[in-house]
C-alpha cells in the first residue's frame, strides 16, 4: 500500500524513506492551499532528489480556478508534466479537463474534500478516467471501509492532518480588519458559544477553514488491511519534523513497539496545542454525535 507524506524541506526525504513513505506530497504556492510549499524551480529540484531515492511525487493543487487563470494552470501543468512529477492531487475537475483536452502525460487524483460519499461517485470516476481519488473524511469509517471494498486499489483515505471545514473566496479576516492582505498563519475563527479555535488561513485565492487534526491511530491496523490504493498524513499547517515524528508513532504501532493508549499519548506530546478527533468518531451529522 502507498504510503504518503507531506513534504516541505528536501532534506526530509532519506528520513521519510527510511520509515516507509513511498510517495511525498508537495505544495506550489500559487496553485494550492499550502501556506509553505515551493516554487517552480524548487519543485523541479525536489522531484529530481525524491526519484533519487525511488520515492514518487504527488503535487497537490487543491483550489478552484476561475476563467482568467486557465491559460496559467495550462502552463503550470504542462511543466509538471515536463518535470516529470507523478501525479497530480486536484478539487477543480478543470485540471482533469486540460490534461485530457492537452494529451498531459499526469497521472490524476480527484480529491473534492466532501463529496465522495459513497461507492458508486467512486465507481463513475472511474469510468470517467480518473486514476485514483481520495474519499471523504466527513463520513463514518465503515461507509469508508464499504467504498474502498467496492472500488478495491483505487482510493486513497487520508488518516492524519487538519480537518478542513470550509473553502471559499471570501476573505472574513480581511474584513474583519479592514487590511486587504494575506493572513496564513496564527490567526483563528472561534463560534460564539464554542472555546474551540478553527485555524484560519486566507490568501488571495482564497480562505480555508480548519476543525480539529484527524489521527487514526487506533484505527491503523485495521485501516491497512482494506483494499485501499493508499494512506495520506497530510500536515499542511504543521512542519516536516511534527510528520516525521507522527510517521514514526504510527509506525511503532504497527511494528507493536507501543500500545494504541501509550501512542496516543505520545501523540499529545509533539503539540500541546493540537486538538485531535480519531476517524473512528466521525458521524453522518451532528445529530448523531449528540
Amino acid at each position: 500500500m502507498r504510503i504518503v507524506t507531506s513534504v516541505f524541506e528536501k532534506k526530509s526525504l532519506l528520513t521519510l524513506k527510511k520509515l516507509n513513505v513511498t510517495h511525498i506530497l508537495v505544495n506550489e504556492l500559487k496553485f494550492s492551499s499550502a501556506i509553505k510549499g515551493f516554487d517552480l524551480d524548487q519543485l523541479k529540484d525536489i522531484t529530481n532528489k525524491a526519484h533519487q531515492l525511488q520515492l514518487k511525487v504527488i503535487v497537490k493543487a487543491d483550489r478552484l480556478f476561475n476563467q482568467s487563470e486557465l491559460n496559467e494552470l495550462l502552463i503550470f501543468l504542462k511543466y509538471l508534466e515536463e518535470i516529470e512529477i507523478d501525479e497530480v492531487l486536484f478539487s477543480d475537475l478543470t485540471i482533469k479537463m486540460l490534461i485530457d483536452k492537452h494529451n498531459l502525460k499526469l497521472k490524476t487524483i480527484y480529491a473534492p474534500e466532501t463529496l465522495l460519499t459513497n461507492k458508486y461517485d467512486v465507481q463513475q470516476l472511474q469510468i470517467d478516467g480518473f486514476d485514483s481519488c481520495v474519499i471523504s473524511k466527513d463520513i463514518p469509517l465503515g461507509d469508508m471501509f464499504e467504498i474502498a471494498s467496492s472500488n478495491k486499489d483505487y482510493c486513497y483515505l487520508r488518516v492524519h492532518g487538519p480537518i478542513l471545514i470550509s473553502y471559499g473566496l471570501r476573505r472574513f479576516v480581511s474584513v474583519y480588519l479592514n487590511e486587504p492582505k494575506e493572513y496564513t498563519e496564527n490567526y483563528y475563527l472561534r463560534e460564539e458559544h464554542r472555546e474551540t479555535l478553527l485555524p484560519i488561513v486566507e490568501k488571495e485565492t482564497g480562505t480555508w477553514i480548519y476543525g480539529d487534526t484527524l489521527q487514526s491511530i487506533s484505527e491503523i491496523k485495521t485501516i491497512l488491511k482494506q483494499p485501499l490504493k493508499g494512506i495520506v498524513f497530510d500536515n499542511m499547517l504543521y512542519d516536516d519534523e511534527y510528520t516525521i515524528e507522527v510517521v514514526k508513532i504510527y509506525k511503532d504501532v504497527l511494528d507493536k513497539k507501543v500500545d494504541c493508549k501509550k501512542a496516543i499519548e505520545k501523540l499529545y506530546l509533539l503539540d500541546e496545542k493540537i486538538n485531535y478527533t480519531d476517524i473512528s468518531e466521525i458521524k453522518k451529522t451532528a445529530l448523531d454525535k449528540e
